[in-house]
Parts: structure tokens; C-alpha cells; sequence
């Protein structure tokens, strides 16, 4: 009796692991149930709403002078930077999922959709030789030429940023069931990312009169990238219908980039002076990641299981395009210049790339049949 207990033990493991993983020897899908391509049921649908709030580096359109040092400025003045601080943003994401669309393997795709769009200013402080300008302005739109102003000129500033961002993906997972409690879904496949990026400065003499004596930049890049995604997804059973879940991805987009920069000037007639800056249309590698974490109720109703999902999630992508800043000054920046120091005026004395992070509050329903 002990020597059966020991088979039909060794049989009842055997039969889990083979539920816990895909048979790929068998290749003729009419003898496995599980592998029957006229099968088409399990699918799931969702949608969740989200209120994520942006986050993204160097995003300093100001700076502000306070106090004059007089013959030793460094020593006794004060400046200050003023950065966009972007809001909380409502969005959406769709979700079409799959079960066992080859042998317990499942499939999922989703699109996600936000529209940033922030903007704010400040004014110069009363005082002597108090002023503002702005960092993303090139040294040479500060030469007063034809009647337009110069950068110790400037009272209003405003800095504006609207992006789009859009992600979608397509995996393919497994489920795996370490007992009742605790099931594992690692997945990988391919996403992609579509980042429409738009910062607009523009600096005047008098904020009551915008149509004259201004500097701006409008500063656009769009940027899609396709590439490899990994990770996993973590149920823990709570309750009978209420369930922890978490998720951990990571992905290498690659794409080109295409950033265009145009500064210009509109003096005291009308005529506006313009400066282009464009870079180099090169392979781009972005790299991001996506936590999340949150609560999810299941249950059915009339024949069709629906869930409810509360969380929140953290995304961050690396090696964002941003606005070039220029290093010099009025002096070296003039286009005749009789030893050829322009040349300085033109040096980029910051990174062209940023940090690009969203987090917050996701809402979510899904249904399946």
C-alpha cells in the first residue's frame, strides 16, 4: 500500500507540473485540448482611467534677477530659476486580453493616451536692474538688434510645455500558480512609444503690449520607438473576490530622434530675426520602467465576470530629448566680431537629453466572456 501511496504521489506531481508549463512537444494541436485553435473563448476587456501626474527634468524656462551688485555683481546679486511644474493629468487606457491562445499561453494588448499641457509665468521684481530671461534663449537673441530688446530689457516671461504621450503594447504571458493564494504572470513582447514634445518661452518688454519687442523659442520633437518588453504580473488572494496585485516591467525602445529648435526675435517694426537649431535625425535608445500596485474586486453578474481595479503606478523613461541651453553672452554672441569669438556663442553647455516620469491614480473595469 506504501508503494502505491509513493506512485500516485509521484503521479499527482508530475500532473502539476505539466499544468504549470506549456507542452511544446506535442505539435499536433488536435489531441490537447488545450492547444484547440477553434477555441474562442476567454476574452477580457477593460478600460482604465487614469490621473497620473507628469514629471520631467529641466524644464527651467526663467531666471530671475532680484538685486544689482554694482562693480562686483557675483558678489551681491541674486538669481533665481523658475521651472513649468506640470500638473495632474486625466487619461485612458484600453485593454483586449485572450486566454489560451496556444497551449495555456495568453495574449494581451493595450494603448495608453495622455495630453500634457501646462504653462506658467513670472514678472520681474521691483528694484534696480532687476530683470528676467530665460535659459533656453541663445545668447545671440539678446543683441538689441534693430530696435529689439535686450535680455536686461525683459519684465514677463512665460513657459509653456504640451506633450503627447502614448504607449501600446502586445505580450504574450503564462500563468503560474504556486498554490491558491499566489499566482505569477511573467509576459514579453514588444511596446511602443510616441512622445509629441512642445516648449514654447516667450520673454516681453511690456506684458500689456505682446505684439512688439519680444523674445521666444519654440522648441518640438517628436520621437517613436519600438522595442522589447519583459515582466511580470503578481496576484495574492485577499478575500473569496478581493485580490493584491502588482507589476514590474522594463523595455529598450529604439527610434530616431527629430528635434527642432526656432528662436527669434520681433524688434520695435515688426521684423522678426530667426534662428533655427535642428539636430541630427540619429538611432535614439529610450529605456523605461512600469511599477504598479493596487486592489482588485472580482465577481459576476448575469453570466459575465467583471472586475474592479484601484492603484497606482509609477512610469519612467530615460534619454528624452529636451531643449538645448547656449553659453555665453551678448558681447561674444554678435555676428561681427572682429577675433572670431562668435564661435563661443554656439556651444550647447547642457545636455540634450532628460528624464521623462508619470505616476498616480488608475481606475479600471474589466469584463470578460
Amino acid at each position: 500500500m506504501a508503494k502505491w501511496n509513493k506512485k500516485l504521489g509521484l503521479a499527482f506531481i508530475s500532473l502539476g507540473l505539466l499544468t504549470m508549463t506549456p507542452n511544446f512537444a506535442n505539435a499536433d494541436c488536435s489531441y490537447d485540448p488545450c492547444c484547440d485553435p477553434c477555441s474562442f473563448g476567454g476574452f477580457e476587456i477593460g478600460a482604465d482611467f487614469l490621473y497620473w501626474k507628469p514629471c520631467v527634468d529641466n524644464l527651467d524656462y526663467a531666471v530671475v534677477k532680484y538685486a544689482d551688485g554694482g562693480d562686483t555683481e557675483l558678489s551681491t546679486s541674486k538669481w533665481g530659476y523658475k521651472c513649468v511644474c506640470l500638473d495632474w493629468e486625466p487619461g485612458f487606457r484600453i485593454r483586449l486580453g485572450k486566454d489560451d491562445v496556444w497551449c495555456n499561453w495568453r495574449l494581451d494588448a493595450s494603448y495608453t493616451w495622455l495630453d500634457i499641457n501646462t504653462s506658467s509665468s513670472c514678472k520681474a521684481p521691483t528694484g534696480d536692474d532687476a530683470y528676467v530671461s530665460s535659459p533656453m534663449f541663445h545668447p545671440i537673441q539678446g543683441n538689441g538688434y534693430d530696435g529689439a530688446p535686450t535680455f536686461d530689457e525683459l519684465t514677463y516671461v512665460k513657459g509653456t510645455y504640451d506633450t503627447t504621450y502614448q504607449t501600446w503594447d502586445v505580450l504574450l504571458s503564462y500563468d503560474i500558480s504556486c498554490n491558491r493564494c499566489h499566482t505569477f504572470q511573467p509576459f514579453f513582447g514588444v511596446e511602443g512609444l510616441i512622445l509629441d514634445q512642445d516648449i514654447k518661452v516667450h520673454a516681453y518688454v511690456d506684458p500689456d503690449d505682446t505684439t512688439l519687442d519680444t523674445i521666444s523659442l519654440a522648441w518640438n520633437s517628436d520621437f517613436f520607438g519600438v522595442g522589447l518588453k519583459i515582466g511580470t504580473n503578481y496576484q495574492f488572494q485577499m478575500f473569496d473576490c478581493l485580490k493584491f496585485y502588482g507589476g514590474a516591467s522594463g523595455v529598450i525602445t529604439v527610434g530616431d530622434r527629430d528635434g527642432r529648435g526656432r528662436g527669434y526675435v520681433t524688434d520695435g517694426s515688426g521684423n522678426v530675426h530667426e534662428g533655427i537649431f535642428s539636430d541630427s535625425d540619429c538611432c535614439q535608445f529610450v529605456p523605461g520602467y512600469h511599477l504598479a500596485v493596487g486592489l482588485l474586486y472580482e465577481t459576476d453578474m448575469c453570466g459575465c465576470d467583471f472586475a474592479v481595479r484601484v492603484g497606482w503606478e509609477f512610469v519612467q523613461w530615460h534619454n528624452v530629448s529636451n531643449p538645448r541651453a547656449f553659453s555665453g553672452d551678448k558681447t561674444i554672441a554678435q555676428k561681427q566680431s572682429e577675433d572670431g569669438s562668435d564661435a563661443k556663442a554656439y556651444f550647447s553647455s547642457s545636455s540634450d537629453y532628460t528624464t521623462f516620469g508619470l505616476h498616480g491614480l488608475t481606475v479600471g473595469l474589466d469584463f470578460s466572456f
